[in-house]
């Protein structure tokens, strides 16, 4: 109903015609997220609009037309939904026309600064002299982020709000990572081999297990990636 609206009568509490995203899209661009909790018929659904460019409303007869660009996201691996079944391969591929993917922040931690200042910088809104230490940096640096943007984003708020100098942001920084995880980097009792399969395996997560992608973040063939999870 959301989706593709509805006619009046078309259900019990439809009491007016109700006009869909889709409808309210045309001409413009739609954001589908979280794609993979997508029912199978509204999988399927969907999968006519991409093929046809046409829908009916629920409860209705009249085809309408649609001429909108469709975005859709998830932090889901979608080659593993659709081995278990729960995504149909064939809109995937109707949707895949081109594909961004955004690692986690754990994979881009030259991001960390940049990020933490703008999120402190926004939440702070100039009300007290708060900067980043480069002690808090480090601090920053050194976490693997699980929460990803959100998770830091939320931490910057509290520090600007229990937090009235940089010292006291260095503290409010060291308090919320004290006992967390570290980042997943190597520690000086690896061997070299154990760190460069550890990184080839953060890469082929963050690729969602996708071999072909996580072959070409790393920079190499992917037959040399299956020789390296071979040995």
């Amino acid at each position: 109903a959301e989706l593709f609206g509805y006619e009046k009568g078309a259900f019990t509490g439809a009491h007016e015609r109700k006009t869909g995203l889709l409808e309210t899209a045309e001409g413009g661009t739609i954001l589908l997220d979280e794609l993979i909790t997508m029912s199978g018929a509204i999988q399927a659904k969907l999968l006519r609009v991409l093929q046809f460019g046409t829908f009916t409303r629920v409860g209705g007869t009249t085809e309408l037309t649609h001429d909108a660009r469709i975005i859709a996201a998830t932090n889901q691996s979608v080659d593993k939904a659709i081995r278990e079944g729960k995504f149909r391969d064939d809109l995937y591929f109707r949707l895949n026309t081109l594909e961004i993917v955004v690692p986690p922040l754990r994979d881009r931690m030259g991001d960390v600064r940049l990020l933490a200042e703008h999120f402190l910088a926004a939440r702070n809104r100039g009300q007290k002299p708060l900067a980043l230490s480069e002690a808090a940096v480090d601090l920053l640096e050194s976490y693997g982020w699980p929460g990803n943007i959100r998770e830091l984003s939320n931490l910057m708020e509290r520090a600007a709000i229990l937090a009235d100098t940089q010292d006291e942001v260095t503290e409010v920084v060291a308090n919320y990572l004290q006992g967390r995880s570290p980042a997943p980097e190597g520690h000086p009792g690896m061997t070299l081999a154990e760190i460069e399969m550890a990184h080839i395996h953060r890469v082929l997560d963050a690729a969602g297990g996708n071999k072909t992608e996580a072959a070409r973040r790393l920079g190499i063939a992917l037959k040399t990636l299956y020789n390296k999870l071979k040995s």
